[in-house]
């Protein structure tokens, strides 16, 4: 038994992973535990998604996750540890859903075999239906109590209230949410009941009391799920903003939110070319649509980096990307105007990039784009840029 190493993927990342697997020798045989932390995504579609008083709030199924990259991340160190592990055992605790999923993206790996071993018990689908109940507004808060209460021995105390306080947060009613989480002692809640109330107080505008709970449940549970995307988006604009998000990445450098903040962080500091090595590697792991929104993230930092004046250049080192996913063009042509307003204090160049835009009233960015032309022809004709018109 001696030889058996067992280790928490809660409180590890991927390098560490990589380093455990390669230290190791044959005698050795590796067990760990709670791989599911492992999934580099929290949630690629929201199941639920909320904005109150300008603030959003996104909740998400387990199988939204981006099983997909876990799945290439397990191969990869299945394929490592033949060389020199004497074995690698990975143990998840997933739904029977994401269970289906992993088994078809690992179908064609040769250097694992999967087992699965299901206690078959009805919390996850039970809690599933109350969730699309909640979400699909068809029942009132009263009703969708009582569907709480009448599972309440199946669900237990805690998830009950966690439910009640979610169906009253996705109304809109965050006080009565906060009120359900505190008829207990905070202390009595658990983790995810906490998280839960912190969110409910920073929606509601009440952000030093949010940034103290979640700094509080940092000290105690610091591997909780979504807890360090919560915490970076609670501390946005205090003085321990840039102090948060230099701690979290620190310990969680894969984590793909932390590195957005990172990103963002080194950008708004002028550290451009580390902010597009960042943006660039969250790119490297999205599909579809994201992949390129983040390349285009990377460019922009590019052409801030390398201090790009012309408008042909700039545009045509983004349109690469537009050209991958047209989606995206009024996205790159509102970045574009904003860096030669301001970064390079171009108002002439920034009016120009406007005839790449798309000003139909149903694109994205549409309703931006066209303000921001109003702003820049009002300047403009301030500063005598305009034609003379003669009639």
């Amino acid at each position: 038994m001696e030889n058996i190493i067992w280790k928490d993927a809660e409180r590890l990342d991927d390098a560490e992973v990589d380093n455990i697997i390669g230290s190791l020798g044959r005698q050795y045989i590796l067990y760990v535990l709670g791989a599911e932390r492992l999934v580099p995504n929290i949630g690629k579609r929201a199941a639920v998604e909320m904005d109150f008083i300008g603030r959003t709030s996104r909740f998400h199924y387990e199988e939204e996750e981006d099983w997909q990259s876990f799945c290439e991340k397990l191969d990869r160190w299945y394929e490592k540890a033949v060389k020199c592990l004497g074995g690698l055992m990975f143990f998840l605790s997933i739904s029977s859903e994401t269970e289906q999923e992993i088994t078809v993206c690992l179908e064609k790996s040769d250097n694992m075999s999967i087992c699965g071993c299901r206690y078959e018990g009805d919390g996850y689908s039970i809690q599933r239906e109350l969730i699309d109940a909640i979400t699909s507004r068809k029942y009132t808060i009263s009703q969708i109590k009582e569907m709480v209460e009448a599972k309440r021995e199946r669900l237990g105390e805690s998830i009950c209230r966690y439910m009640k306080a979610i169906s009253y947060k996705i109304a809109g009613d965050l006080q009565s949410a906060i009120n359900i989480l505190q008829e207990v002692d905070v202390k009595e809640l658990d983790t995810h009941e906490k998280l839960l109330l912190a969110d409910c107080c920073y929606m509601d505008r009440r952000g030093s009391e949010s940034l103290e709970m979640l700094e509080e449940l940092y000290e105690e549970e610091p591997y909780t799920r979504g807890l360090a995307v919560t915490l970076i988006r609670a501390s946005q604009g205090t003085e321990r903003e840039e102090e948060w998000i230099e701690r979290l990445y620190q310990r969680f450098p894969e984590d793909m939110g932390v590195l957005e903040a990172y990103g963002s962080l080194k950008s708004r500091n002028g550290e451009n070319k580390s902010a597009a090595q960042i943006f660039r590697k969250i790119s490297e792991q999205q599909t579809g649509y994201y992949k390129y929104y983040y390349e285009l993230i990377a460019r922009m930092n590019d052409i801030i980096n390398e201090n790009m004046r012309k408008e042909e250049t700039v545009w045509q080192y983004l349109y690469s990307v537009i050209d991958r996913e047209p989606r995206l063009n009024n996205e790159a042509v509102l970045r574009a105007v904003n860096y030669f307003k301001n970064a390079a204090d171009d108002q002439e160049a920034a009016l120009n990039m406007m005839r790449y835009a798309n000003m139909s009233i149903d694109e994205p960015k549409a309703e931006e784009l066209i303000t921001l032309k109003m702003e820049l022809l009002k300047g403009a004709k301030t500063i005598g840029k305009l034609p003379v018109y003669f009639k």
